[in-house]
């Protein structure tokens, strides 16, 4: 996706924060469209959604991490994929399922989760080589492999 890597390169970002960019295509008061870019995971998996979102990844991989609802102690109450990885511990039941490229996700508003990149696999991976506006102090570029996502918010704003 060259033409993305050239939009990411080009643009300076409308937001940027200590785990990411937002570049928003289309931003409402109650409805928006952008491209994100992580590259440090959320610090916690338990964070609520502020909104409705709908999420495509367009490059990357990471791991997804979400709260199911249980019956008893670690018995999901709904269906859980297959590939996904159950765990639980004193703050609830927990899926973490692989999101590739391609993949398109639904998350509702006060829903709890968090996204967690991989690891590197080689120096390239440690090596992000954007243009020289996206350098600032507070960022480790090497930390993760990045990822990038087509979001649609709608019930809320980009924050």
């Amino acid at each position: 996706m060259k033409w993305l890597r050239n939009y990411l390169e080009r643009n300076r970002p409308t937001y940027i924060s200590e785990i990411g960019y937002v570049w928003p295509l289309l931003s409402l008061r109650w409805f928006g469209v952008g491209i994100v870019m992580r590259y440090r995971s959320d610090s916690t998996f338990d964070q609520r959604n502020e909104s409705n979102r709908l999420i495509l990844v367009l490059d990357g991989t990471y791991l997804d991490h979400y709260e199911i609802p249980r019956t008893g102690d670690s018995e999901p109450a709904k269906h859980v994929p297959a590939e996904a990885y159950v765990y639980g511990n004193q703050w609830g039941l927990w899926a973490c399922v692989t999101r590739q490229k391609g993949a398109l996700v639904r998350k509702r508003v006060g829903d709890r989760g968090g996204l967690e990149l991989l690891s590197p696999r080689n120096t390239d991976d440690k090596i992000i080589d954007f243009a020289e506006w996206m350098r600032h102090e507070e960022v480790v570029f090497n930390s993760e492999r990045p990822v990038i996502l087509l979001m649609v918010t709608w019930g809320g704003t980009w924050r």
